[in-house]
């Protein structure tokens, strides 16, 4: 295990100077750029953590497929209730700031 770590350390610190060189070489020529990356990427990606980041991107796949999406009746049904509600908490809320600013007049009038 300790192997695959300090190999995994080599993967990385190989990777970062191929980025950081890559970028360098972008200024002259980004076909070089490109193969430097794309090399980084590659070396990053047969890691430990690598190998995880393509497990967690297949999950994810599967994830999204199994979802359930709303159907258009529903997604308007949806949007009728909260613009609905907007409306009545916003006619309640100027209610409310109507009431309060002109007891305010009223209350510094009197003074």
């Amino acid at each position: 295990m300790k192997k695959n770590k300090k190999y995994d350390y080599l993967k990385w610190l190989f990777s970062t100077m191929n980025i950081l060189i890559s970028m360098y070489y972008l200024k002259y020529n980004k076909y070089i750029f490109l193969l430097l990356y794309s090399l980084s990427i590659c070396v990053m990606l047969i890691t430990v953590k690598g190998k995880y980041l393509i497990s967690l991107g297949k999950n994810a796949k599967k994830e999204i497929k199994s979802l359930v999406w709303p159907k258009p009746k529903e997604i308007i049904k949806t949007t009728i209730v909260v613009l609905l509600v907007t409306i009545i908490i916003s006619f309640i809320i100027w209610t409310m700031d109507t009431l309060i600013s002109g007891f305010l007049i009223i209350m510094l009038h009197k003074n």
